[in-house]
């Protein structure tokens, strides 16, 4: 990834995100140097290793007191002194500079230890070990001097290395020899501002406390230079000074083993969402056909929506070549005729000319050469990109001693969830356990930056008061006393706007959807051909490719995408598809798929032609005949050359919907035995649903979208109270003050017709009762009787208002005082608007 101007030049960590390689040429040597992020060493070829010139090129930080401290690099001038350059001789020393074996250069002060690593420690593990001897990390540590036990003895000759490679130091004789003194660093087994009431000295970082101290322990997550991860036990101090509240933090305890568990995703970006899979009834999921021991309802009904992108990238080049030759020729003579008579009576006498005349022959002729060589070549390549998201419907069966309607017994209730597709960032999760005994001390998350923001999908419970799966309307089907409604709709028993169950709203959006068609189609038609006008073309194509389910835009930057009454707000495409299921095994399905194509051309050619021509003349006589010659000749060529640079992109997107509930309509006995009549019909269970239509909306991008998911899709108590990782991603997305536009995708049903019972109860609409008088089951059964008569008047509701009263005066006269709500459920399954 590109780095800003400010980050040029700044120290890289192998964490840093987007950081592919980092080569530090710290080697010195060899043909190999090493990448800090471990994944791409580099081979070294033809190359010398040489010391830099510039005292910049390596880094050194000075830390005092665990605070960095400013370092003036050396001038040119101070590295000509030879105390600079001079190192003495090839030892190791501590105190003195050795040259010949003698010491020089004494060190003036005390050393409390000293410690040699091979690697580069990072400021966080310099502040953990500053007040503490080393705990742990020894496997880098090239020397460890403590000055402690052995080491101060005053027959010591040796001070020991505490590390793990026995590097001990030879202390030199007297009077060379260092004196151990009572040392007063603020090295002990606690954290500085601590001290022994016992043995310790008085140091400059110990504090007074007004009460009692608070003491915890905690595990914490760091990373080497080389990003690898690992744990350290730490411990953290408040307490009370001057009436202020101090926290201490970073005390190292020791050491803690890393395990890494799993990923987890945070800062998720809320794409789009599907609102679950399409509606069903579940008053016909019954167990009557299947066994609900080993048999469910899974997969009946599903709603995919699919996005496929290719991108065609082309090359051609044709070059052709000619040559012409011509040749032109023409040959003539003339000759003069001159006629005399001539007189001589007497043996002599006068000439006279008696006549005059011109002869002359021509010939021409000419002959032409052409030869052309073409060669043409094209390459091109592409690549295909589909993506598509999926829900199925899912479910569990109802308990058989607690049914909602106990007229039609156990019913397989599907969930109502949905699914919202998320780009969102990863996380590591590390369990920091005890090394001795491995004991869990904690977890710690901690963000990949190797892996980019990617896709994630997230299940959710709907909002039972916005659609509930399972009921269609707000009812489950009929008892003896008519409706049985579900608990979340206890209204639905009269007639209105329940669950899936909203024609208005579906057919409002279904007009605006087909208006933006309409304007579409209008504002191709209406772009003029001519060209001095203004040419929309590339403004368009930038506009017909832009992001629809996981588009490239990031999260966050999308456009608005609001509807626009002129094609500059054609970006958004939505969709909306009409379904009509039957129990009687029929599905109708009216759908649509956009396609949106853009082809970009750019080329360049030259041509080069040329000829020459000569021309060649001569006269001559022969026999005192004149002969005239001319030859013309040319020859010439060309050559032509064209280089084409193409892309072709297109998108398409639609929705794919199965819908399959059971169509078994049939009554069944408590022993889940059929039941048939007298003549041995089946009978029909009273309640179920025979007939109904549903809208399926692929919405585009909208900032509207985002808004209605948290204040109106998604189940609030979920969201707020819910422990449930896929809750806490959620609420994370909730970004109230930006509000990022998203696609959507839901269903609604405007049409449902269900089996009435043989004897409706005395509170049934009279429709019902006089349907059930005339052996009409159900709506639907009304609608396939009447719509031979009223389907071609079913353009507007005038004209099918009057056909129906017209055909029922004609064929059902019983239900002609009905005639207003027969009309009603006629429009809406007819999709007709008032």
């Amino acid at each position: 990834m590109a780095r800003d101007a400010a980050q040029l030049g700044a120290p890289v960590s192998a964490r840093d995100r987007g950081l592919t390689a980092h080569w530090r040429f710290e080697e010195n040597a060899g043909n190999t140097a090493a990448d800090t992020t471990g994944s791409h060493p580099a081979r070294l070829r033809g190359a010398r290793w040489t010391a830099s010139p510039d005292p910049r090129g390596s880094v050194f930080r000075l830390y005092r007191n665990g605070v960095s401290v400013a370092c003036d690099p050396l001038e040119p001038a101070d590295l000509q002194d030879a105390d600079f350059t001079d190192y003495g001789d090839a030892q190791l020393s501590l105190g003195a500079r050795l040259t010949e074996g003698r010491a020089d250069q004494p060190f003036h002060g005390v050393l409390e230890e000293v410690r040699i690593w091979r690697t580069a420690r990072t400021r966080e593990q310099v502040l953990d070990n500053l007040f503490t001897r080393l705990r742990g990390e020894k496997e880098d540590l090239i020397a460890y001097w403590s000055f402690d036990r052995a080491s101060t003895d005053e027959t010591a000759d040796l001070v020991r290395d505490e590390g793990l490679r026995g590097n001990h130091l030879a202390l030199r004789a007297a009077p060379a020899r260092p004196a151990a003194v009572l040392s007063t660093a603020p090295v002990s087994s606690d954290t500085a501002q601590v001290r022994s009431a016992l043995a310790a000295m008085r140091t400059p970082f110990h504090e007074t406390v007004s009460g009692a101290p608070a003491v915890a322990e905690y595990a914490d997550m760091q990373y080497t230079v080389k990003g690898e991860a690992f744990g350290v036990l730490k411990r953290a101090y408040g307490y009370l000074r001057d009436g202020r509240w101090h926290l201490v933090t970073g005390y190292k305890v020791g050491d803690l083993v890393s395990e890494w568990v799993s990923q987890v995703q945070f800062a998720p970006q809320l794409v789009g969402y599907v609102e679950g899979a399409p509606p069903v009834p579940s008053e016909n999921l019954t167990p009557h056909t299947i066994d609900p021991d080993s048999a469910t309802y899974d997969g009946i009904a599903s709603v995919e929506f699919t996005q496929a992108e290719q991108v065609v990238h082309s090359l051609s080049s044709a070059k052709e070549r000619s040559v012409d030759a011509a040749f032109d020729f023409a040959l003539s003579n003339e000759v003069d005729v001159d006629m005399w008579m001539i007189a001589a009576p007497l043996g002599f006498g006068v000439a006279k000319s008696m006549a005059k005349a011109k002869v002359s022959v021509g010939m021409r002729g000419s002959l032409e050469f052409s030869n052309s060589w073409a060669d043409e070549t094209a390459v091109s390549q592409g690549e295909n990109t589909a993506r598509s998201m999926k829900v199925d419907l899912s479910g569990s069966w109802e308990d058989p001693l607690k049914p909602l309607n106990p007229a039609l017994g156990r019913r397989y209730v599907p969930v109502n969830t949905g699914f919202a597709l998320v780009q969102s960032q990863t996380a590591d999760v590390f369990a920091l356990r005890l090394a001795h005994s491995g004991t869990l001390v904690a977890y710690r998350i901690q963000p990949n930056p190797d892996i980019p923001k990617d896709w994630n999908v997230v299940p959710f419970p709907i909002n039972p008061r916005y659609t509930k799966q399972g009921t269609l309307d707000g009812a489950v089907g009929y008892d003896e006393h008519g409706k049985v409604t579900d608990p979340d709709y206890t209204g639905a028993r009269d007639h209105g706007e329940y669950s899936y169950y909203k024609p208005r709203e579906a057919y409002a959006i279904k007009r605006r959807i087909q208006r933006e068609q309409q304007q579409l189609r209008g504002y191709y038609e209406s772009v003029s051909t001519e060209t001095h006008a203004p040419d929309p073309t590339a403004e368009r194509a930038g506009r017909v490719l832009g992001g629809a389910i996981g588009g490239d835009t990031a999260p966050g930057k999308g456009r608005d995408t609001a509807g626009s009454t002129t094609g500059e707000g054609f970006s958004r495409r939505d969709l909306v598809n009409t379904y009509v299921w039957t129990a009687d095994g029929g599905f109708f399905a009216e759908t649509t798929e956009t396609t949106d194509a853009v082809s970009e051309t750019t080329s360049g050619s030259y041509s080069l032609s040329g000829s020459v021509g000569a021309s060649v003349g001569t006269s001559f006589d022969i026999m005192g005949v004149g002969v005239n010659a001319q030859l013309d000749a040319s020859i010439g060529g060309g050559m032509s050359v064209t280089r084409a640079r193409g892309k072709q992109a297109t998108r398409s997107f639609g929705l794919n919907v199965t819908c399959s509930p059971s169509g078994n309509v049939q009554r069944y006995d408590v022993d889940r035995k059929p039941v048939f009549d007298a003549d041995g019909k089946p009978v029909n269970a009273p309640g179920k649903v025979d007939a109904y239509r549903f809208l399926s909306f692929y919405l585009g991008e909208d900032t509207e979208h985002f808004d209605t998911f948290f204040h109106k899709v998604v189940d609030p108590a979920w969201l707020e109270n819910a422990t449930d990782p896929n809750a806490a991603a959620l609420r994370q997305a909730r970004q109230s003050d930006r509000k990022p536009p998203c696609w959507r995708v839901m269903h609604r049903v405007t049409f449902v017709s269900r089996l009435l019972p043989p004897a409706p109860a005395a509170e049934a609409p009279p429709l019902e009762r006089a349907m059930r008088q005339l052996d009409v089951e159900s709506n639907y059964e009304l609608v396939r009787r009447l719509d031979p008569y009223v389907k071609g008047s079913a353009t507007s509701l005038p004209e099918l208002t009057a056909a129906v009263r017209t055909t029922l005066a004609t064929h059902l006269p019983e239900l002609s005082p009905h005639a207003a709500e027969v009309t009603g459920f006629l429009a809406q399954y007819y999709g007709v608007e008032g």
